[in-house]
């Protein structure tokens, strides 16, 4: 096997496993699960290139070459192995963390930093990827073999992780390990990046549904947790899946984001937005998330402030970081929902 394709390959299957693990690190329902499997599958692929690779950069190593060229290819490898042994122990292990960090954040973070690194390196050893040389029959055939190798592996290590009964086979699809389910607040505390206001008084908090036209109404407290709009407070089950690798089922209170904005001011609403006492939000589409919740009970007790009391927002089938904590505003929006980053950058 010649070395541009392995390189080449490996290149695109780290394109694949960015591409595949952010738009996973956003799935919260199974119905995108797909991305993870092509995760998993893209992960033992790797691995199977690696064989050939291996053999490249060991003969390499044995020949003369200028510092630079040669620190960058052991950094890269080394960044590579632990990124594959991050990903490869989350799921074996069970739920572990370094320091508060967890193993499938670690994982993540190496991941990012080993990829502009092996851009470079593959671009200049395969001087700017010449398609051509590459676009042939025998390519396809192995590119082909390569893909259905992969699904093998990742099919033969699920089934001995059921067989072995490993904690791998008890983890949800989004890899994440459960947590502290049904116990109120006990389960874990995370925010996103470092999101942590002071204690918010419930006695003076207020919340404010904002329209389109810049009018508002303000709710305290009582109101909220007996009921909004004569609508009596609604009791859901769902789970709370953190992108730090963990889940956890609970039982919310609290009244829907349709009773707080009962009746819609204007037809003419996309949007939602949820915003927090720190100026953290998502936007969601209306017709989505007029059905969410806004809980002030976890359980059959009042939300403890790491959870965000007074209110949290409860969103079935989104991840932890769109379950806004410590809110403060609901605004109506004429604009769509996509006018957003896809992932939170405060």
């Amino acid at each position: 096997m010649r070395h541009r394709w392995a390189n080449t390959t490996i290149l695109a299957l780290i394109v694949l496993q960015v591409a595949s693990g952010s738009l996973g690190l956003a799935a919260g329902a199974s119905d995108r699960s797909f991305y993870l499997l092509l995760h998993n599958v893209g992960a033992f692929a790797i691995l199977i290139v690696l064989g050939w690779k291996t053999a490249i950069g060991v003969r390499s190593l044995r020949r003369p070459a200028s510092g630079r060229p040669r620190k960058l290819t052991l950094t890269l490898t080394l960044l590579l192995i632990a990124t594959l042994v991050l990903g490869f122990t989350w799921p074996t292990l069970g739920y572990w963390s370094v320091a508060g960090t967890s193993g499938i954040s670690l994982h993540i973070w190496t991941g990012l930093a080993l990829t502009p690194l092996l851009g470079y390196h593959m671009w200049r050893y395969t001087r700017g990827f010449r398609v051509g040389y590459d676009a042939d029959r025998r390519t396809a055939i192995r590119t082909l073999w390569l893909g259905g190798a992969g699904l093998v592996a990742w099919y033969a290590v699920e089934m001995s992780y059921r067989g072995l009964g490993l904690g791998a086979a008890e983890r949800r699809f989004t890899g994440s390990h459960e947590r502290g389910s049904f116990s109120g607040n006990a389960f874990p505390i995370t925010s996103w990046i470092n999101d942590d206001p002071d204690r918010i008084d419930r006695d003076s908090w207020r919340l404010r549904v904002v329209t389109p036209d810049r009018n508002f109404s303000e709710w305290i407290y009582p109101e909220i947790a007996n009921g909004a709009n004569a609508s009596a407070p609604t009791t859901l089950q769902t789970t709370l899946d953190c992108t730090g690798g963990w889940y956890s089922t609970q039982i919310w209170t609290g009244p829907r984001i349709e009773d707080l904005i009962a009746p819609l001011p204007s037809e003419d609403v996309r949007t939602i937005e949820v915003r927090s006492v720190t100026g953290y939000y998502r936007k969601f589409a209306f017709d989505e998330a007029k059905d969410f919740v806004l809980a002030t009970h976890v359980g059959d007790v009042p939300l403890s402030h790491g959870h965000g009391a007074p209110l949290r927002l409860v969103a079935p089938g989104r991840r932890g970081f769109e379950w806004v904590k410590w809110v403060t505003e609901v605004r109506l929006l004429t604009s769509s929902h996509w006018l957003q980053p896809p992932f939170p950058l405060q």
